[in-house]
């Protein structure tokens, strides 16, 4: 017997559409009918609540409206020039500075942070003030400066490090032991270096990073309203963070008042970028009045060979002990032994 041979024929493929469209039809039409039996309204209802209800692949729900409120806000960086400055401030020396008045009105203040709310801020600023028995005078500073710094839309943080003990006062050894705890706590991009005795006059000088070292008290009213003499650095001081480390901060070697700040000025003559002044119209600050302090005897005689010391007198070498970090709201108090 011949075996069977099986031919497949394939159906044309216009034919084939045609059956496929006919098979699609049909089970639409059984769909329908099935629907439609008593029942069947329910069942549609219950399909189209497990549709509307059920995850797309993106994770948000199919509600448009829902997919639009969980997407991330946008916050635009603020101004560089805010219009909440007002220029020229006077200062009323006569002006309760009750620090619990205070914190009633700045109640978003802790540890002496803030930041704008509406705004991402260009600029991260820790400030330093290097304090020691000016209670009064720091109370002034503050109830000028937290509204000085807001209206400018920095994010800041202030720091007041206090020398412990009845020693003689080294403020170099004060302000590089602010440097060091500062940076533990608060991720700065500059820093900036603040008498207690000084307040400022002119929201205009920015307290905001500069590509170059910035000497801000270029005009206090304790010498007229006018720059003493070229290479003064003293008073308000604006380093950038990298910059501050690169000159080794200030020299530990000057104990009691005086010769930090010209040797902090040796020192920028030495650096390749040296640095800038605020224009005096803009640099005012009342200088708040107080008694003197020892002055240093041996610091002309470390004057003169500053250069020499740099790189092994300063920051890198500070001794030191932090004794406290307390959170006393409108700053971040700094208990050292230097």
């Amino acid at each position: 017997m011949e075996p069977v041979r099986v031919v497949s024929r394939r159906l044309p493929q216009k034919h084939m559409f045609i059956v496929l469209y006919c098979l699609l039809g049909a089970q639409i039409l059984l769909t329908g009918l099935y629907l439609l039996r008593p029942g069947g309204v329910q069942l549609q209802k219950k399909l189209l609540d497990i549709r509307k209800n059920s995850p797309s692949r993106g994770g948000f729900d199919n509600d448009p409206d829902k997919s639009i409120k969980t997407q991330p806000t946008v916050v635009e960086d603020c101004a560089e020039h805010p219009s909440t400055l007002v220029g020229l401030i006077r200062i009323d020396l006569n002006v309760s500075t009750d620090l619990n008045e205070q914190k009633k009105a700045m109640p978003e203040v802790d540890w002496g942070e803030w930041k704008p709310s509406k705004c991402k801020s260009r600029h991260k600023v820790a400030i330093i003030i290097p304090y020691r028995d000016r209670l009064q005078h720091l109370k002034m500073q503050l109830r000028y400066l937290h509204p000085l710094l807001q209206r400018q839309l920095v994010h800041y943080r202030l720091f007041v490090v206090e020398q412990a003990g009845v020693g003689t006062w080294n403020k170099g050894r004060v302000m590089n032991a602010g440097f060091l705890e500062a940076a533990k706590l608060f991720d700065f991009q500059c820093v900036i270096f603040h008498d207690v005795d000084l307040v400022p006059e002119d929201d205009r000088n920015t307290y905001k990073c500069h590509p170059l070292p910035l000497h801000m008290s270029s005009a206090p009213s304790q010498d007229k309203y006018r720059t003493r003499y070229t290479f003064l650095v003293g008073g308000v001081m604006n380093f950038p963070r990298e910059d501050f480390l690169k000159l080794n901060g200030y020299s530990n070697e000057f104990w009691g008042w005086g010769g930090e700040d010209d040797d902090m000025a040796q020192r920028l003559k030495a650096s390749a970028k040296g640095f800038e002044r605020v224009p005096t119209d803009m640099g005012r600050y009342t200088s708040l009045i107080h008694g003197g302090r020892d002055k240093n005897p041996r610091r002309i005689a470390l004057l003169q060979d500053s250069k020499k010391r740099q790189a092994k007198d300063g920051v890198s070498s500070l001794p030191y002990r932090l004794l406290s970090s307390t959170n006393a709201k409108l700053y971040t108090h700094l208990l050292v032994v230097v």
